[in-house]
């Protein structure tokens, strides 16, 4: 099997940035450009907020000024109102959203130099409106040059107050642009041009005032240096972190089904040779049944992952209670099993994991003997079992080793909880009693089943099922040798063919399989993943070439993968029966009939036949 190694930096995430005259940049020129082309978006939330409070200052400004003479400030202040008016509009236009931080940027400089301008102008103005109020006849020279000299201290460390608190919502954008330094620089440089020429400036309030405007200016700029770093060690973080995700999940999906492959070639290695052994094999029976319910379990996986998730919709399923139970009772010696031959509707998925933890704790010896509560340990209360389900046991008592963490109880609840099943677990003397209650609907024996497209989306399996008719062609591929030969002798031993073909012993007979079977076989079983030393062939790509070439015959598609959406891809390409590698030979030709009458019926043939060719017994 072709793997591809996950890209993963030996570096910490500290490692991967550097500094520059423009700001942080990240090392991995790829993931640089990422970050910066996912960073507009981070740009939208501040501009909205940047947008709302111009706007909110320049309707102030304008309908101050309405009330007075209209002159140059009233018209000026339209400038800031159109400007945060045009951002504001641009955070909900997709098309400008995508240059977020390049506008914001422009609208932070614009509006910069236009509050250094406004300093200017109200100097200007606005020491000789209040110089107009006192009339020479009334006051002295001395008192005059007093008063223009208390106007204009008193104007520049108020205009100064107003510079700077407009200033602020620019460097509250800064934090958030990559031009920090540009706009700290243009902040101070345009403030200190403005002092030097802007009338009736007094000199100490305009050097202090400019100082608090080049101190706030650096301590913003220290929080955007290190706001930003943030922001890009978050985003590498992330990023590794999906790595790890995608990593973990495709290794846990290669494990899982190299785990439920070797089960099914361990379980026919078994097989096939009790068919040649004629001494006792009752141990050996067990063996395979346990290998089946692992796999069975591994089939799970993705149902493990949606409760963990909390994302798992039960399915009722229309099941055997006979053969539910002998799965359970499989490889285990139990006391006494009798189990109803009804059928049932409920979720198979969610009562085995159920029913599986009980068991297994009833056959842990360590904490119990055949299900008998040891002496030594207190009784169960229900405050006890309700803080074993929590996951929060008083680690006081001694009912459990220290070194459990109770996640199959736990899970038995949590599962109960989604599904509407009702558990009990009581205690009568040294007698542990675990009770799984469900309701559901239930079929005698030999009643008629509901079909898969109920209301209830019930799903139906037969007790016996249809029987194939005898003497069709079958043709199987698959890439492991025990499959190949456990399979052939399944079809021999229940299906009565009259030939059946195995392929797949190398790449060369995977590729003329479709051609080999068109006209050929009546019934063609392919496995889904089919590796060899020169590539890996899926079986749903053949799929698809059988239909192309108006195959008409039986496509089934035997796989360890059977989950829902792997079972609808295969029905997607053109499978008409999935067959899990877990299944007894039995089992398999109850499905393969099952969908050869289907299709039968679907085609409207008189014959029990779909094709007439015929090959030798191999």
């Amino acid at each position: 099997m072709n793997t591809v190694p996950c890209e993963r930096s030996s570096e910490p995430a500290t490692k991967q940035l550097r500094y520059t005259l423009l700001g942080w940049r990240i090392n991995d020129a790829e993931l640089d450009r990422s970050f910066r082309a996912r960073y507009s978006a981070v740009c939208v939330a501040p501009a909205k907020f940047y947008s709302a409070v111009w706007l909110l200052l320049s309707l102030s400004a304008v309908m101050g000024y309405a009330v007075t003479t209209k002159g140059v400030g009233f018209y000026a202040s339209f400038f800031p109102l159109v400007l945060s008016a045009f951002l504001a509009a641009s955070c909900f236009h997709p098309g400008t959203q995508r240059h977020m931080e390049l506008l914001l940027t422009i609208v932070v400089i614009l509006l910069t130099l236009f509050n250094a301008g406004t300093f200017y102008l109200n100097m200007q103005i606005g020491v000789p409106w209040n110089m107009s109020r006192f009339s020479s006849a009334d006051y002295n020279t001395n008192q005059i040059h007093e008063i223009q000299t208390l106007c204009s201290e008193l104007l520049t460390w108020l205009l100064a107050c107003v510079h700077i608190i407009l200033h602020l919502p620019q460097l509250f954008a800064m934090l958030y642009l990559s031009a920090d330094q540009l706009i700290a620089v243009i902040s101070v440089v345009s403030f200190l041009c403005t002092l030097l020429l802007s009338p009736h400036v007094v000199a100490l309030n305009a050097f202090l005032s400019c100082g608090a405007v080049s101190f706030l200016s650096l301590i913003f700029f220290f929080f955007a240096f290190q706001f930003k770093r943030f922001l890009m060690l978050h985003y590498l973080a992330g990023r590794e972190l999906e790595r790890s995700f995608e990593a973990s999940r495709k290794a846990d999906s290669v494990l899982n089904h190299s785990l439920k492959n070797r089960m099914a070639d361990a379980a026919g290695e078994v097989e096939l040779f009790l068919d040649t052994y004629d001494g006792p094999h009752q141990v050996l029976l067990e063996c395979v049944s346990s290998l089946r319910r692992g796999m069975q379990l591994c089939q799970h996986r993705q149902a493990y992952v949606d409760l963990a998730a909390g994302q798992y919709a039960p399915r009722l399923t229309l099941s055997s209670l006979h053969d539910f139970g002998l799965s359970l009772a499989s490889g285990r010696k139990l006391v006494k099993k009798e189990f109803s031959r009804a059928s049932a509707a409920f979720d198979p998925i969610a009562c085995e994991m159920i029913l599986e933890n009980a068991l297994s704790n009833a056959f842990n010896t360590d904490a119990w003997t055949v299900n008998r509560v040891s002496p030594a340990r207190p009784p169960l209360t229900d405050e006890y079992i309700r803080r074993l389900v929590t996951r929060s046991p008083c680690r006081s008592e001694s009912r459990v080793p220290v070194s459990s963490d109770h996640l199959g109880l736990s899970h038995c609840f949590m599962i109960a909880r989604v599904c509407g099943i009702t558990l009990s677990l009581n205690q009568h003397a040294d007698v542990v009693t675990f009770v799984a209650e469900v309701i559901a609907e239930v079929r005698a024996e030999g009643q008629t089943l509901p079909s898969a497209e109920s209301a209830n989306e019930v799903v139906a399996i037969e007790q016996d099922g249809p029987v194939l008719p005898v003497g069709l062609c079958f043709h199987f591929l698959d890439d492991s040798a025990v499959a190949r030969r456990l399979v052939v002798s399944q079809l021999m031993r229940f299906a009565a063919p009259v030939s059946v073909k195995a392929f797949g012993e190398s790449h060369f007979e995977v590729e003329e399989f479709v051609s080999a079977s068109i006209n050929v076989a009546d019934i063609v079983i392919m496995d889904e993943n089919l590796v060899y030393a020169s590539g890996t062939y899926l079986g749903s790509d053949l799929l698809v070439q059988f239909v192309e070439q108006g195959f008409r015959g039986l496509l089934c598609t035997r796989s360890a993968n059977c989950s829902a959406e792997d079972v609808d891809k295969y029905h997607s390409k053109g499978a008409h029966c999935v067959l899990m590698k877990d299944m007894s030979g039995w089992e398999m030709m109850k499905s393969i009939a099952h969908s050869y009458r289907k299709l039968l019926q679907e085609q409207c043939a008189p014959s029990r036949r779909l094709m007439f060719s015929r090959q030798g017994i191999i």
